[in-house]
This record gives C-alpha cells, structure tokens and sequence, in this order.
C-alpha cells in the first residue's frame, strides 16, 4: 500500500446543501459544549490555506466521522495576545495532531511552533496530509528547510481511522515511509468508522 499526496483540486468538490446543513447542526451543538469538549483531530496549517482547510474539515467529518478543531472557527474572536494559550487548549483537547503540508505553511510560523508543543506532549499522534499546489509537485526537496516533518506519518485516506485510532507508529509499520505516489482523494468510508468522544456527533 503506498502513502499518497495530494492536489487542492482535490477538496474542491462541495458537500451537499443538505450533508453541510447537517454538520453544521452538529458543529454547533458541539462547540456549545465549550471547553469539555474533546476533539479527534487538530489540524495544523496556514491561515493562507483558509479555504483548503474547510474543505479538509468537511471531508474529515463527513466521510470520517471524526470530530475536527481549527482555531479561528472554534475560538473565533480570541484576541491576539491570547491566541498561543487559546490554540495550546486547543492541541490539549485533541487526541490527534494533522500538519496540512503546502507551500503556504512552509511560511507559517505556527505550523512547527504547534508540532513542536504536540510532540512534546505525544509524539505518537502526529501526521502529516502532503498537498500540492496547482504549480508544483513534490519531489526529493519537498522537505528540504522543514526535514523535522520526516519525523511523522504521511498520511493518505485510507490510514485516517487507524492515525486516529492507533497512532503514527502503526501507519509506519503498514506503510514504506519513502514511496510517495500521486493519486485523487478517493474517500471509501472504512467498515469501521471512529467513534468520537460525544455519541450525538455522530447522531446516535
């Protein structure tokens, strides 16, 4: 089985009108729980990314069934000055960490400030979801400056429930670290999906 990477092209495609009514009907419910809440996934990226990163998040949710923090939607408004301890509650709510790698975060400065803090907490529990961008495909430089990223799972769609449920050191086993290969975020729901923390996420 061979890792995979990623096109923006890929998450363009829109959920229905209906799949995101219900969503955010859940989304809503779930952030009114506040800071009890407990998420499946943290997802680390560029605010340049704004747009990809929802479309991740739908995916994720939809598909998955999994619980998913971003900070400028879940702690929107929190002031500027508050934003490191806001997004470090954040990461301690979450049982997993996914780095959304694109040419924008490589920019980023809080891309590898919030790795650095997760993986001091659970190194385990870290993985990364490679994109590229319309112009450019990865290749052997595609870490170079950010070579700490090696340290992690690269993640395609059929590893996301067992990231979630099992760690990164599972992923490794299954999978050759080095054999990247081009192909379309198919999802295929798996016949096991993850349970979230919260029954009424997943409407049962």
């Amino acid at each position: 089985m061979a890792r995979k990477f990623y096109n923006r092209k890929d998450f363009t495609t829109p959920l229905s009108a209906s799949q995101m009514r219900v969503l955010n009907e859940k989304r809503a419910s779930f952030s009114a729980m506040g800071e009890q809440v407990q998420y499946d996934v943290f997802l680390s990226h560029s605010i340049k990314d704004m747009a990809l990163i929802k479309s991740i998040r739908d995916v994720l949710e939809d598909s998955f069934r999994v619980s998913v923090y971003i900070d400028w939607e879940e702690d929107a408004g929190t002031p500027r000055d508050e934003m490191a301890d806001t997004v470090k509650r954040g990461m301690d709510r979450s049982r997993t960490f996914l780095i959304v790698k694109t040419d924008n975060s490589d920019d980023s400065s809080w891309v590898p400030w919030e790795t650095g803090y997760f993986d001091n907490k659970d190194n385990d529990r870290i993985g990364v979801l490679l994109i590229e961008d319309d112009d450019s495909e990865f290749h052997h430089e595609t870490f170079e400056h950010r070579e700490y990223l090696k340290n992690y799972a690269i993640l395609g769609p059929e590893d996301i429930v067992d990231f979630i449920k099992n760690g990164s050191s599972y992923i490794k086993r299954k999978i050759d670290r080095n054999n990247l290969t081009k192909a379309p975020f198919v999802v295929v729901k798996p016949e096991e999906m993850v349970r979230p923390h919260r029954n009424d996420w997943l409407g049962k």
